[in-house]
């Protein structure tokens, strides 16, 4: 795919989904929506702007108009913006310890890879044992079982 595609592609999936936010932003909400969200002390009206901004963010998300985390934090921005959502209740998220020691735990790893240390710790453990294949096949899993815990990611391990 060409650049000039890709960017109007983004460009397409980029209106799309402000069109689509802007016109949840002036519908009136469902009687059903309506009834829902004051059951939960807010009204339909900003029922339907949070409900706008998480279909904003979606189609952004499909389309990769911007990165994943950026159109996280603008879905976000948005509840507290037009949704009127406090922003302690939309970043409530943020404010525990668990979520700093996940995005920390990412950082090291994507530090790790991109400075090749895997690598060079695999190759130097590798080169430890006999070029046999029985003794290859030790090597592999005493490398593996000494660099998975470093990987957060389950995805990752595999």
């Amino acid at each position: 795919m060409s650049k000039l595609s890709n960017r109007i592609r983004k460009l397409i999936f980029a209106l799309a989904g402000i069109l689509v936010c802007g016109a949840f932003y002036f519908l009136p909400a469902p009687d059903s929506l309506d009834a829902c969200a004051t059951a939960v002390g807010s009204t339909g009206i900003t029922a339907m702007r949070v409900l706008g901004a998480i279909l904003l963010a979606i189609i952004w998300w499909i389309g990769e108009v911007l990165p994943n985390w950026m159109t996280a934090i603008s879905m976000l921005l948005l509840w507290v913006v037009l949704g009127r959502i406090p922003f302690t209740s939309a970043f409530s998220a943020y404010s525990g310890s668990t979520v700093w020691l996940v995005i920390g735990a990412f950082c090291l790893a994507a530090t790790v890879t991109k400075t090749g240390l895997f690598n060079r710790i695999t190759l130097g453990l590798i080169r430890v044992f006999s070029p046999a294949f029985s003794q290859q096949i030790l090597a592999m899993l005493l490398v593996d079982t000494l660099c998975a815990p470093l990987i957060p990611s389950a995805a990752a391990k595999a």
